[in-house]
């Protein structure tokens, strides 16, 4: 099947200019893990997750064509199989049964998607769930806590206790306090920014296993708007304390790019650097 450019518009056009300023100024391969067409499990299926998931493939399409070998791409998606609820001020699990949990079977407009294009192979496409990225936060987190004993100097992380509960905090760039985890017992209630921050320190784990260590990597994660908040928390802290000390060597980024309606005209494009940030500890 021959491989033919595609017609990018509005958000894509802004984010294909500036992967080639990149790939332009930084003349070393690039591996680029590209994200899009969430979707609940439950609830299905969203013009948004078929118009991003689209738009996805369209600026990998142009990319490849373009800088050919200097460019490694990896499509995935990640599914909402734990019903998150958040916005600026809250973040909380959703009670409530939608129908069956199929956390692993994509919806059939993401298949078919996948089958027309000729860059995408279906074989080593990526799906990844926020439910186990939950879980491995949690071992994260748990690691983090015991480090913050031994090394009270790590001025990234918080613990406070109040009665019965913990609350352990990763404290930005701009020097807010963002709530990772809450500890009751033995029970650990992560929050948003933790499952994003795991995710993103995941795939930059599987980028290095499928290439080379030496290689730079890029996120580059397509989202709604109403999840900017979340996915800009979870990767600042992803680059500064999620990412395993090994990977730092090279230098890693996140794109988010959020989308504020469904052709993609309003949207913004945040971006975040392992070279910015010179205090990244790892785990």
């Amino acid at each position: 099947m021959p491989i033919e450019r595609k017609t990018l518009v509005n958000y894509q056009i802004s984010l294909f200019l500036k992967i080639e300023h990149r790939l332009i100024t930084e003349n070393k391969p690039l591996v680029i893990f590209l994200e899009a067409g969430h979707f609940n499990s439950r609830l299905g299926i969203t013009n948004f997750s078929v118009n991003s998931f689209q738009g996805a493939i369209d600026i990998a399409t142009n990319l490849i064509i373009e800088f050919k070998k200097k460019i490694r791409i990896i499509l995935g998606v990640l599914i909402d199989n734990l019903g998150l609820g958040c916005d600026n001020n809250n973040c909380c699990i959703k009670l409530g049964h939608h129908g069956p949990d199929v956390s692993h079977k994509l919806p059939d407009e993401i298949e078919d998607i996948l089958y027309r294009s000729p860059i995408a192979k279906r074989d080593r496409f990526v799906i990844s769930s926020e439910r186990n990225a939950r879980n491995r936060g949690i071992s994260t987190l748990k690691k983090m806590a015991r480090s913050l004993k031994s090394n009270p100097k790590n001025t990234m992380l918080a613990l406070e206790e109040t009665g019965d509960v913990k609350k352990l905090y990763y404290k930005s760039e701009d020097r807010h306090n963002i709530l990772l985890a809450e500890v009751i017992g033995n029970n650990w209630i992560v929050k948003c920014p933790t499952i994003m921050a795991q995710h993103y320190a995941d795939l930059f784990q599987m980028m290095a296993q499928r290439f080379t260590l030496r290689y730079p990597r890029m996120v580059i994660d397509i989202s709604e708007m109403l999840d900017r908040n979340k996915v800009n928390c979870g990767a600042e802290a992803a680059l500064r304390q999620f990412v395993k000390k090994q990977l730092n060597r090279s230098r890693q980024e996140i794109l988010n790019v959020c989308l504020g309606d469904k052709n993609g005209t309003i949207y913004t494009i945040d971006y975040f650097d392992s070279e910015y940030y010179q205090d990244c500890l790892g785990v």
